[in-house]
């Protein structure tokens, strides 16, 4: 896990830069929290941070001193630098000391992840592995990948050489348990343009990998592991590269059209928990592919559902209208257009009782006026209610009469009548029961209070 230092002197910026923040998914792990630049400077050699998220305007010492006194110390990380004032001399003057990123307050947790993003990458391709051997043989083939210059380095030649992607970038710790389960492979991460490839280097007699744990773990991400081989020279490998991206792009054009068509089939089904999970999963593989594959992936649900509200023109329009929203909304609303939600047995009885809360009620009667059998009635209230009907009448009756007796003179009886209630005793039990008092005490305790 990567480690961060956070340094602000406001209390409430610093704990919102922790709190707002996922950074065990961005891979980092927060390592100190310094409330100046010269604690920060006290503490850089024994916490040791591979970044530095600072506040630029600090007491004493400014964000970008505190950067280039670190840097003057031997620190060799990322910095960050968080301000509340949008001005761009700031960060002109950051980016001149090699600052990786630049976040205006208060900090944005879509925002924050995305240049952690990219710092991210520039650690792991600065420290993938501690041996300077592997190390220097790591980043050139990083630099065969990206094409540049390795006339100086010494790359065995003799070497086979497996080379994988599962398209754009992964959170650190994913990549990291990746590497572990190949690690005999002597396996390393390479991120070159908007994908992640990992590069396998073994003896050229060795058995083949294993890659079903791998495949198993990037399953949980949806994504897919895209594979080629070369045995001799390394120089073959950025068109092995160019090779797998452009076979990833194919499959993850198919994988696509099965996202959307499983996603429009819970649709047409009204399954909502299902369309739901499907959307999900949809927006998930999209953010691996890119911003074409979403942009596909919204066509590709519009058209279809607009397909199934053809023969609805009020409801085609609505739908249209709404073009703009969120992928799980235009699901929703077209479940919601297909079949308008309807209400439930449960609330036709409340709404009939409360029409006519002052007459004598029965499920009987409700059963008769709502044509519907009195046994399934009284089941389905208590299903969808959790209270029996009968239960629920009568604390709603007693309910009305407190609130007729808090706000009105009228005699005890009166109200009890105006409630619905035909017997008196019935109602002096149930609203002892209720209130743990009579109706008169209780009138006298309110005007007390």
């Amino acid at each position: 896990m990567l480690r961060a230092m956070l340094v602000d002197d406001e209390p409430l910026a610093l704990e919102g830069l922790r709190l707002l923040i996922d950074w065990q998914t961005e891979g980092f792990e927060i390592c100190g929290e310094c409330a100046s630049a010269g604690e920060a400077l006290r503490k850089l050699p024994q916490l040791q941070p591979d970044l530095i998220v600072t506040d630029i305007r600090m007491p004493g010492m400014s964000g970008l001193d505190l950067l280039t006194a670190a840097r003057e110390a031997g620190f060799d990380g990322q910095c960050i630098i968080v301000s509340g004032y949008g001005d761009f001399n700031y960060a002109q003057s950051a980016m001149q000391i090699g600052v990786a990123g630049y976040l205006l307050k208060p900090v944005e947790p879509t925002d924050a992840a995305a240049v952690l993003a990219h710092v991210r990458r520039k650690l792991i391709n600065r420290d993938v592995v501690s041996n300077p051997q592997s190390k220097s043989i790591h980043h050139a083939i990083s630099a065969l990948l990206t094409q540049s210059d390795t006339a100086a380095v010494d790359i065995p030649r003799t070497a086979r050489w497996i080379i994988a992607t599962w398209g754009a970038p992964l959170p650190y710790p994913v990549v990291q348990s990746l590497l572990s389960l190949l690690a005999e492979y002597q396996a390393t991460s390479h991120i070159v343009e908007d994908k992640e490839y990992m590069v396998l280097r073994m003896q050229t007699e060795a058995s083949a990998p294993d890659f079903s744990k791998a495949e198993a773990l990037l399953r949980q991400h949806n994504r897919q592991l895209t594979l080629a081989e070369s045995t001799g020279s390394p120089a073959e490998l950025p068109a092995l590269r160019r090779s797998l991206s452009d076979r990833l792009d194919k499959t993850s054009r198919g994988a696509l059209a099965d996202h959307v068509d499983a996603l429009v089939r819970a649709v047409s089904l009204r399954q909502a928990d299902e369309c739901a999970a499907r959307c999900a999963q949809l927006e998930a593989f999209c953010a691996a592919c890119g911003a074409s594959a979403a942009v596909r992936a919204r066509r590709q649900l519009i058209s279809a559902c607009a397909a199934q509200l053809a023969d609805r023109e009020d409801a085609l329009k609505t739908f249209l209208a709404s073009q703009g929203d969120s992928l799980q909304a235009l699901c929703q609303l077209t479940i919601q257009l297909l079949a308008p939600e309807q209400e439930r047995v449960s609330d036709a009885m409340k709404r009939y009782a409360l029409e006519h809360s002052h007459e004598r009620i029965t499920v009987n009667g409700i059963a008769a006026e709502l044509k519907y059998n009195a046994t399934y009635l009284g089941r389905k209230f208590h299903e969808e209610q959790g209270i029996g009907f009968r239960e629920w009448l009568e604390n709603y009756r007693v309910e009305q009469s407190a609130a007729l007796l808090r706000s009105t003179e009228r005699s005890v009886s009166a109200i009890a009548k105006t409630v619905g209630y035909e017997h008196y005793k019935r109602f002096l039990r149930h609203f002892k029961q209720r209130f743990g008092m009579t109706p008169e005490q209780y009138r006298r305790k309110k005007r007390d209070s």
